[in-house]
Order: C-alpha cells, then sequence, then structure tokens
C-alpha cells in the first residue's frame, strides 16, 4: 500500500498583497518564458505547457504555475475553436474530450492535496517517459475507436490535472501513423 503525504489548504494573508510583493523577478522571469513559450506554441501549434510548466513550477510551486498555465491555455484554446471546430473528427475526438473532461479534476485533487516535491518528480518522470515512448519509434498499431480515444483521454485528463503537462499521450496517439 501506498502512503502519500497529504497537505492541508493554506490561506493567503491579505497584507502580503502589496505590490512589491506581486511585482517581483519571478514574475518578470514567468512573463519572459511566457513570451517564448507563446512563441514556441505559436510557431509549432503544440508543446507550449513542457516549456512552461517546470519553469513557473520552479518559480511559484506546481499549483500556481498549474493554475496559471490553465487559465492561459482555456483562453489560447477559446480563440482557436471558433476557427477549427468544423475540421474536428468528432467520433474520435468526443470520447478523448470527454475522458479529458472527466478527469483532469482527479489529477487536479491529487495537485493539490500530494507533496509538492512528488509532484514536482511525476511532472519530470511524465516528461522523460513519453520523450523515451517517441524516440524509441513505438507505434500504436491498433484500432481507433471510442475505447482507445476514451482511454487516451482518461489518462492525457489525469497527468494534466496532476501536472499540467497532458499533452503527451495526445501526441504519442495523434503524431503516430493511423492505423484503422
Amino acid at each position: 500500500m501506498i502512503v502519500v503525504p497529504l497537505r492541508t489548504a493554506r490561506s493567503v494573508n491579505m497584507d502580503e498583497l502589496t505590490l512589491a510583493n506581486l511585482f517581483n523577478v519571478a514574475l518578470a522571469i514567468g512573463v519572459g518564458v511566457a513570451l517564448f513559450n507563446g512563441m514556441i506554441h505559436g510557431y509549432t501549434g503544440f508543446g507550449g505547457a513542457l516549456i512552461i510548466i517546470p519553469v513557473l513550477t520552479f518559480l511559484f510551486g506546481p499549483v500556481e504555475a498549474i493554475g496559471m498555465v490553465m487559465i492561459i491555455t482555456i483562453l489560447g484554446a477559446a480563440q482557436l475553436a471558433r476557427e477549427t471546430v468544423h475540421l474536428v473528427r468528432w467520433r474520435e475526438l468526443g470520447p478523448i474530450c470527454i475522458g479529458i473532461a472527466a478527469f483532469t479534476p482527479v489529477g487536479a485533487w491529487f495537485l493539490y492535496y500530494i507533496d509538492p516535491e512528488i509532484v514536482r518528480r511525476s511532472m519530470g518522470g511524465f516528461v522523460v517517459l513519453f520523450a523515451l515512448i517517441l524516440l524509441s519509434g513505438w507505434n500504436y498499431r491498433g484500432k481507433r475507436g471510442a475505447l482507445p480515444s476514451a482511454l487516451v483521454g482518461m489518462t492525457a485528463g489525469s497527468i494534466n490535472g496532476l501536472t499540467g503537462v497532458g499533452g503527451p499521450p495526445l501526441g504519442s496517439i495523434f503524431c503516430l501513423p493511423l492505423s484503422r
């Protein structure tokens, strides 16, 4: 049985919210990384979280970093959705979206209650694991249908909620040759 140390909810002292505490070097570095991240994401169309999450986690902690990136991601995706929704193959993407929507809160629950050091290490572990999978040349050769798509969505949602880098499971399926 694995025992995971839980942390309790913390409150914010309103006296700490001064301009000097809000605008500091960490914020300047975060803004610079966000701009670089936006450039890379705009050029490639993916992978932004793999750049910004580790840096923001180092600067602000995992809960805060993932919260910031989720807000930015939702705003960016909302702008693209209007123009691309008619191009989506819903039979394939629908179960993925349902899996992500259902399991991101599960990962977020773990993110909030698990020790931040464990979260940091799991972020690195997931990035290395999926990089090795992609570098190995492994291909998913099974059929694409509702069940495999839902499983990928559940995996991506759980990892996304916990570490903020839920894209690699999707990339490991969608960046590979189509086999039906």
